[in-house]
């Protein structure tokens, strides 16, 4: 493989998927933070947050994928896209019984797997 196609196919994969990496860590940099560290700032917050940030997170993965993946058809993309973004939901509430005020919700992930199905449909 030519040097130029690599360099231009590193740059791609830079481009499409370091945009859901930042995703994925900013979830779990907030997912970390003691409940308490967390201010309130309007009612409903915490279903807004899960909605807004999941929604974010699988229209940034079905973009990559279809940018990744040129051939992958669409209603596949869509599904593999909740998929993925459901199960980092799942392993987000995982993660919270080990934070201090924080628990597992199973509403959380319903929210979660609602963000990623919009989020999905949103760039198709």
């Amino acid at each position: 493989m030519p040097a130029n196609l690599a360099n231009k196919r590193i740059t791609k994969i830079i481009k499409f998927w370091l945009p859901v990496l930042l995703i994925m860590g900013f979830i779990f940099y907030a997912s970390s933070l003691p409940a308490e560290d967390i201010p309130p700032l309007f009612p409903s917050q915490d279903f807004a947050f899960h909605l807004i940030i999941y929604l974010a997170l699988s229209y940034f993965f079905i973009r990559a994928l279809k940018n990744t993946y040129t051939n992958i058809a669409p209603a596949k993309a869509v599904l593999f896209t909740v998929i993925f973004a459901s199960l980092y939901g799942l392993t987000d509430e995982f993660h919270q019984l080990f934070v201090v005020g924080r628990n597992a919700s199973i509403f959380d992930l319903f929210i979660d797997s609602i963000g990623s199905f919009i989020g999905a449909l949103l760039y198709r």
